[in-house]
């Protein structure tokens, strides 16, 4: 049967010599949060999850399951449904962090369990079996159950979960001997969603307030074919998006302005060979002009009126026919 221990426990009591050979509990000493869990905390810093040889572990992460199902919630709920039924014998099930959606949303882990029946049922079904393990580690998204009671009792309740912790050690047995693998949800890595202090309620990195502040007030202000449309959910540099999008939806769709001069003096030209009319290359010297000409094409074979013919050093003339 698979066993799990704190590996980062309180230590128990010692006998001091230079006492009065009273035992007594030990002080512990500070530690950063990733190693060592406070004394009063409801999840662990770090557990161990010991697995026999052929034993069967289902890990997963990100399920970010919400208060109200949806299609794709639906669907990752039914398929661990029929993934835990499948496990006979020594088997664990370890949520690596973020598989309750508790800051994009409603924080009400009750919510989430009665939203997916079918995920809580197969997971309290599996837990019952005293060779399979259930741990929960916490993650950028469901942090609030390093310190969240409610939460942490009632995934006790209705799950079995046996632990909760920041991160777990798999100590896997083996053919070859005992293997060990660090399971971290990984947002500790990210300067942006890192806490300082996961165990305090005040402690909110950057990235929950991008989330639960920036994002909905962009959402808020989106319209079809906007600039903004579909920006919450990037993952990348926002200012590159913006820029790109701005540059393809109001630059690349008014390059056809930079045609126009070209397409008049085409017309242009082509009216020149229109019957009627016919093009000036040169002025005679009776014009009062000079012989240096013009690309404009002359009108006097209009019925009616006479072109207006501008030249340097010359009155401008205009008349009727007669």
């Amino acid at each position: 049967m698979t066993e799990v221990t704190a590996s980062e426990g309180r230590p128990g009591p010692v006998l001091d010599p230079a006492s009065d050979g009273e035992p007594h509990e030990p002080e512990v000493p500070a530690a950063g949060p990733t190693e060592e869990s406070p004394p009063s905390s409801l999840i662990d810093a770090k557990v161990e999850l010991e697995l026999p040889v052929r034993s069967r572990t289902v890990l997963v992460s990100d399920l970010h399951l919400p208060t109200v199902a949806t299609p794709t919630s639906t669907a990752v709920a039914d398929e661990i449904a029929a993934t835990l039924g499948k496990c006979h014998g020594p088997a664990a099930f370890v949520i690596a962090g973020d598989g309750f959606e508790m800051l994009a949303g409603p924080p009400d882990v009750g919510m989430i369990l009665d939203a997916h029946p079918q995920f809580t049922q197969a997971v309290a079904q599996f837990a019952s079996d005293p060779d399979h393990r259930v741990v929960v580690l916490s993650g950028n998204h469901d942090g609030q159950l390093a310190w969240d009671g409610r939460s942490v009792d009632q995934l006790r309740e209705r799950l079995g979960v046996d632990e909760f912790a920041l991160s777990c050690d798999l100590v896997i047995g083996t053919e070859d001997g005992t293997q060990r693998v660090r399971v971290v949800h990984g947002n500790q890595s990210d300067p942006y969603n890192m806490f300082e202090d996961p165990w305090s309620p005040v402690d909110t990195p950057f990235g929950h307030h991008v989330v639960r502040d920036l994002l909905p007030e962009l959402e808020s202000r989106q319209s079809s074919g906007s600039l903004l449309e579909g920006v919450q959910w990037l993952d990348g540099d926002a200012a590159d998006f913006i820029g790109s999008r701005l540059f393809y939806r109001k630059v690349v769709g008014k390059l056809w302005l930079v045609a126009v001069p070209f397409v008049a003096i085409l017309l242009l030209r082509l009216l020149s060979f229109l019957p009627g009319v016919r093009a000036s290359s040169t002025i005679t010297p009776k014009d009062g002009c000079s012989d240096s000409g013009s690309w404009w094409p002359s009108w006097s074979s209009w019925p009616r009126w006479r072109r207006w013919r501008p030249c340097s050093g010359s009155t401008v003339r205009s008349g009727r026919r007669r």
